[in-house]
C-alpha cells in the first residue's frame, strides 16, 4: 500500500512517527510523511537515509524567527554598549529576557537553537566620568525602547488572537491536502487532531483511499487548555472522526475517553504504546560531561520541557536531598525560564540542563542515570491517563524510575516493580521516593533490565501491521 502520513511539526525528532514509518517500510509498503518546513534548516523534499519520503510545506510564521532574531541583536548591543561606557558587568540574564518577542512553536525545534549573542565583555581601565553618566542616562531609554517594541507586538498579536491562528491553519491545511492528493494513497495517517481534517479531506477526494486517525494526545482534554479551544477540539473530533476506518491512541484509556466524548470510535481501534526498539545501549559519561562527581545519584528528566511535567517539584525535592544530582535534557518554551530560576536559588551544582539529543543516542546518555523521573502532574485527563515515551526509554535503558501515582503510570510502575509510584507534585514525596529506591538501587534496576523484553517497540510494531491488516478493502 502506499501510505500518506500528515504530521504538523518538522519532523526532525518524532521518534513516534519514524517508528511508525520504518515499521510499515519494513512491512512492505510505500510511506510519504508531510510535515512542516522550517527554512534554513529541513530540506522541503528529501528521502532520508532510512527511506522514508518526506515532503514539508511553509509553516507561514508571520516572521516570528525574524523578530526574535532582530530583538536578540539588539538586546545584546544594548547590554554590551552599557558595559562599554559605565565598566558594569554585562547583564546576561537582561540579554536572555529581551531576546524574544514572541514565543516560538516547540513543533518547530530546529528553528529554536539560536540564542542570543554572546555580548562581548566590558572594556578595562578607567572610565570616564561623562561617559559613564551617559551610559547610566542613554541604557534605560533603550532599553524601554526595546519593551515598548515587545509590548506593541504582543498586542497586535492578541488583536488578531484567533483570526490569526485561523489564516494560518488554513494556509498550512491546504498545501498538506493538495500534495495528500497529488499521492494518490491507498492511506491517509492523521498523526494527532491538528491533521484529522486534511486526512479527512484527502480521503474524500480519493476514490478507494482509507484513514487512520493517530492520537498522540486526548486533544479535547490536553494541558493549559482554554475553555473555546476546547470546545473547538470537541467540534473538530466529533466532526471527522466518523471519516476514520481505524484509530490508534497512545495510552488504553484514552480509547473510552474519546468514545465517551465522541459517542462513537471505529471498530478497528488499539491503544500502540510508545516504546522504544529493544537494543543494547553504551552508557555515556554524563558525568564527565556535566562535572558530576562521583558517588553522586544521577536524578534524570528527559523529553519536552514544559510545564505540568514534574520538573519543578524534581527541582525542589533534590535542593532537599544530599548526594543527588538533578539532570534535565531536552528542549522546550519552559527552559530559559526554569534556567533561570536555578540560577536565582543558587543550584546549579544541584540542577544541571543538557540537551537535546539525537533520538538514536538517547538511550546511551539515559543509561548514565540512576533513576528516571516520570512524574506528569495531574494538570489535565490527558496527562493524567497518559504512558509518556520516557517511562518505557528509562525502563530500556536499565534505570529505576519515579513515577506518578497516576492510573497508567502507576499500573506499569507497579506491576514491573521498576521504582516508586507517588504524588507526582508533592517535592517531599519525590525526595521520600528517591531515598527508598538509594536503599536498594540495584533491585530496581534489575527489574527494568528484566521489564524491557515486555516493553517494545517491536511489540507495539506488529499491532500497527495488524491494524493496517485490518483496514476495509479499497
Amino acid at each position: 500500500m502506499k501510505i500518506c502520513m500528515f504530521v504538523k511539526n518538522s519532523f526532525e525528532y518524532d521518534a513516534r512517527v519514524t517508528k511508525e514509518a520504518l515499521s510499515l517500510i519494513d512491512a512492505g509498503h510505500d510511506v510519504l510523511v508531510v510535515a512542516i518546513h522550517v527554512p534554513k534548516v529541513t530540506a522541503e523534499h528529501e528521502t532520508r537515509s532510512d527511506g522514508i519520503e518526506v515532503r514539508r510545506v511553509s509553516r507561514v510564521s508571520f516572521g516570528v524567527g525574524a523578530l526574535n532574531r532582530v530583538a536578540s541583536r539588539y538586546a545584546g548591543s544594548i547590554e554590551e554598549r552599557n558595559a562599554r561606557l559605565t565598566g558594569d558587568d554585562i547583564d546576561e540574564d537582561r540579554i536572555r529576557a529581551m531576546a524574544q518577542v514572541l514565543p516560538e512553536s516547540t513543533a518547530t525545534p530546529g528553528a529554536n537553537q539560536a540564542n542570543p549573542p554572546s555580548a562581548k565583555p566590558a572594556v578595562t581601565g578607567e572610565t570616564k566620568t561623562t561617559t559613564k553618566l551617559w551610559g547610566r542616562v542613554s541604557t534605560p531609554i533603550l532599553r524601554f525602547v526595546a519593551r515598548a517594541a515587545r509590548f506593541t507586538v504582543r498586542s497586535l498579536k492578541f488583536l488578531l488572537g484567533r483570526q490569526g491562528r485561523a489564516l494560518k491553519t488554513y494556509a498550512i491545511n491546504k498545501r498538506m491536502i493538495k500534495i495528500g492528493l497529488e499521492a494518490d494513497a491507498d492511506v491517509f495517517h492523521s498523526h494527532d487532531l491538528n491533521t484529522l481534517y486534511v486526512g479527512a479531506t484527502c480521503k474524500k477526494r480519493t476514490p478507494g483511499a482509507r484513514l487512520v486517525y493517530d492520537s498522540h494526545e486526548l486533544h479535547t482534554e490536553r494541558n493549559r487548555m482554554g475553555y473555546w479551544w476546547r470546545r473547538w477540539a470537541e467540534w473538530n473530533e466529533k466532526k471527522w472522526l466518523p471519516s476514520a476506518d481505524a484509530m490508534i491512541v497512545a495510552s488504553p484509556s484514552w480509547i473510552r475517553e474519546i468514545e465517551k466524548k465522541t459517542g462513537w470510535v471505529p471498530p478497528n481501534s488499539v491503544s500502540i504504546v510508545n516504546t522504544p526498539p529493544l537494543r543494547d545501549h553504551t552508557p555515556q559519561d554524563l558525568r564527565g560531561e556535566l562535572d558530576i562527581p562521583a558517588g553522586q545519584a544521577i536524578l534524570l528528566y528527559q523529553g519536552s520541557i514544559q510545564e505540568n511535567r514534574g520538573i519543578e517539584p524534581a527541582i525542589d525535592a533534590v535542593a532537599m536531598l544530599d548526594g543527588c544530582v538533578l539532570v534535565v535534557v531536552g528542549y522546550g518554551y519552559h527552559r530559559t525560564t526554569l534556567e533561570t530560576s536555578v540560577k536565582a536559588r543558587g543550584l546549579e551544582e544541584k540542577v544541571k540542563f543538557f540537551g537535546p539529543i539525537p533520538n538514536d543516542e538517547l538511550l546511551d546518555w539515559t543509561a548514565a542515570a540512576d533513576i528516571g523521573l516520570c512524574n506528569i502532574i495531574n494538570s489535565s485527563l490527558s496527562y493524567y491517563t497518559s504512558l509518556p515515551n520516557k517511562l518505557f526509554e528509562y525502563i530500556m535503558a536499565g534505570i529505576a524510575v519515579i513515577g506518578s501515582d497516576s492510573p497508567e503510570i502507576g499500573r506499569v510502575v507497579a506491576a514491573e516493580a521498576v521504582g516508586v509510584a507517588c504524588d507526582p507534585a508533592n517535592p517531599n514525596a519525590l525526595a521520600d521516593a528517591t531515598r527508598t529506591i538509594l536503599k536498594d538501587l540495584e533491585r530496581y534496576k534489575a527489574a527494568s533490565r528484566d521489564a524491557r523484553a515486555r516493553h517494545h517497540w517491536g511489540i507495539e510494531a506488529k499491532k500497527l501491521i495488524d491494524l493496517y491488516n485490518g483496514l476495509p478493502a479499497s
